[in-house]
């Protein structure tokens, strides 16, 4: 896991659901990995489209609502995923499973059904978080002086 704060993009038109998350993501989880945590709150698809476009390489991890104000979040999971965000996308939803699947075939990561449960939730992120990142190229190995 790099260094430093963690950035997290939540998408939620619930004020009873994301005023709870962000507090258990900046002051629970951020104890847990001993790292801050910072919250970018969109309330609506155009909202999480912008933030995304404007935050894309420094978000660390997006936790969206399945269905928000405006629709659902597969169009919006296709375009972060084409923006090239590489990092874990958690959807939460009480939807039915060919909602679900369609939301896993859009890019999302991991599922966690509605009302989320912490540990779940510090379980799904440490582990995506910790996962090694994808390299662009394979680096160039050099031949050691003392095998020539």
């Amino acid at each position: 896991m790099k260094t430093g704060t963690v950035l997290v993009l939540l998408v939620e038109d619930d004020p009873r659901t994301w005023v709870p998350m962000s507090l258990l993501l900046m002051n629970e989880f951020s104890f847990e990995i001993d790292r801050p945590v910072d919250v970018l709150l969109a309330e609506s698809l155009e909202k999480a489209e912008q933030l995304a476009r404007e935050h894309l390489s420094t978000i660390d991890a997006i936790l969206m609502d399945g269905v928000i104000v405006g629709g659902t979040t597969f169009n919006l999971i296709r375009l972060i995923r084409e923006l090239g965000f590489r990092g874990p996308m958690v959807t939460f939803s009480g939807e039915e499973r060919t909602f679900i699947d369609r939301m896993m075939a859009a890019g999302c990561d991991v599922r966690l059904r509605k009302p989320i449960d912490s540990q779940d939730l510090f379980r799904v992120l440490k582990a995506r978080l910790n996962a090694p990142t994808v390299q662009a190229e394979p680096p160039v190995l050099q031949p050691s002086s003392s095998l020539v």
